[in-house]
């Protein structure tokens, strides 16, 4: 079992660095401005009162975004085995619970962004992209 989570945790934090280019990428061409996680650490930042720059707040993203990723990861270590499918089926349908659960639930929940079936399509691609390539990754470099 700590195994499956080492390996699990492995394979998120890398699926996070393959998603993280999406999104910056989709940034990069004009796509979108801010991208979610941005906005989800900006949202946590300010409900709990933290003073921060820039700089401050960049750091942040990326370490809540890795951490969720890579926790994400970890509890696929354990459940990916057991879902229906070939590996990377096995992949997309953990990522497309995390988005659903994501951006159709929580997040837009907490009033941070509005649903996903809401969002403008170039930000609405972006995350249902990003979030096909971290499962993809994830259960390539997590399944044997």
């Amino acid at each position: 079992m700590i195994g499956r989570l080492a390996r699990g945790a492995v394979g998120g934090a890398l699926a996070t660095a393959a998603m993280s280019v999406v999104m910056l990428a989709s940034r990069r061409l004009g796509l979108v401005g801010k991208l979610a996680p941005e906005h989800v650490t900006e949202a946590a930042l300010d409900a709990a009162g933290v003073e921060r720059d820039e700089g401050e707040e960049d750091v942040a993203t990326s370490l809540a975004h890795f951490a969720y990723g890579t926790a994400s990861g970890a509890v696929f270590g354990l459940v990916g085995p057991h879902l229906p499918g070939p590996r990377a089926v096995r992949g997309l349908l953990f990522a497309g619970g995390l988005l659903l659960v994501s951006y159709e639930g929580w997040v837009p929940a907490a009033r941070i962004l509005p649903p996903l079936r809401v969002q403008t399509p170039a930000g609405a691609s972006t995350l249902v992209t990003s979030h096909l390539v971290y499962g993809v990754v994830l259960s390539l470099t997590t399944l044997g």
